[in-house]
């Protein structure tokens, strides 16, 4: 609904179409504040008052890098109560999507690595992550990787504060993942990936 009113706001040149599209962004924004009680509706409305023009999904990548024992890099991250992840973000702007990986994996893990395989392109909302406020696609990329070596982050601890390698019947239990970023499921497929570079891309 706040996509729609956006987009509608965007293209409309008839003053009493923007003022029913502006009515229905301030109803989706009551609806979001009922439904995230860490929210108020000023500060729904604050978020969404950058946004502007045709409204389209948002970008988050994630990489998959696999040392030579087959284990998989994830990163305790900072703003979910200390719980693992693959090392990722949003993506930025004018800055190709493998490159992307490659610099949130050297930045929160430590590691160099090389995204060698676009492993799936998931649409946020049909794998079963917790609700969010944007409408988010997560491109996932299996790494290898260039050094044995962790190096220093560029950024500090800003965003992890631990890196480590799982195997895959060691991952982290249910409640230790930030499933708002990868779920136990995403981190089996790519293990999947990893072990069968023939397998296709997914995506949905």
């Amino acid at each position: 609904m706040r996509a729609l009113a956006q987009t509608g706001q965007h293209f409309t040149k008839d003053p009493f179409d923007r003022e029913r599209y502006d009515k229905l962004a301030a109803l989706a924004d009551e609806i979001i504040d009922h439904h995230t009680p860490d929210m108020d509706t000023a500060t729904v409305q604050s978020i969404f008052a950058a946004e502007d023009g045709y409204a389209t999904p948002k970008v988050d990548v994630r990489g998959a890098a696999f040392n030579t024992a087959g284990e998989i890099l994830l990163v305790r991250e900072n703003f979910d109560g200390g719980r693992w992840t693959l090392p990722g973000g949003w993506a930025d702007v004018n800055v190709p999507p493998s490159v992307n990986t490659e610099r949130e994996v050297l930045e929160e893990g430590g590691y160099s690595v090389k995204a060698v395989k676009l492993m799936a392109c998931y649409d946020r909302d049909v794998q079963g992550h917790p609700p969010y406020i944007y409408h988010i696609y997560k491109l996932f990329f299996i790494c290898e990787l260039l050094d044995d070596n962790p190096v220093p982050s560029p950024q500090g601890d800003l965003e992890s504060s631990e890196a480590r390698w799982f195997a895959e019947a060691d991952l982290p239990p249910d409640g230790e993942l930030s499933i708002g970023r990868v779920t136990r499921r995403q981190l089996q497929r790519c293990f999947a990936h990893y072990r069968d570079a023939s397998l296709p891309t997914e995506f949905d």
